[in-house]
């Protein structure tokens, strides 16, 4: 198996409005974990990681942008902590083509902090 530890999500702001992270090509992940790192101010929101098994038609699959999302609720994760404080979406088995991270804002807009999310995966 071959791991791949990436970078998902780049210090993005976790209060302001709700994101959703590009979409990263899976089809050859067995197993992945996520980590939430809360670099600065705090967290107030969810974490949900999707999947989709939308096909690339005409294009190379790492080069498609998905358009049918589902959220896997065994992956969804309530965040509520500061600055400095990590915490994990757990390691699940997949089989999709696509995977990205959702996060939803639920402080009512207010600026609070920002996180990054790194993917440890396991593959062929």
């Amino acid at each position: 198996m071959r791991p791949n530890n990436a970078l998902v999500v780049n210090q993005q702001s976790v209060g302001t409005a709700s994101f959703i992270s590009s979409a990263f090509w899976v089809q050859d992940v067995v197993r992945a974990s996520f980590q939430v790192v809360i670099s600065s101010g705090t967290c107030n929101g969810t974490f949900d990681i999707q999947g989709s098994n939308d096909q690339a038609v005409g294009k190379f699959a790492n080069q498609f942008e998905p358009t049918l999302w589902n959220t896997l609720t065994s992956m969804s994760v309530v965040c509520s902590t500061s600055a400095g404080n990590s915490f994990f979406i757990l390691q699940n088995e997949y089989c999709y083509e696509y995977l990205r991270v959702k996060f939803t804002a639920g402080n009512g807009g207010a600026a609070l902090g920002t996180a990054s999310v790194r993917m440890k995966a396991f593959g062929f």
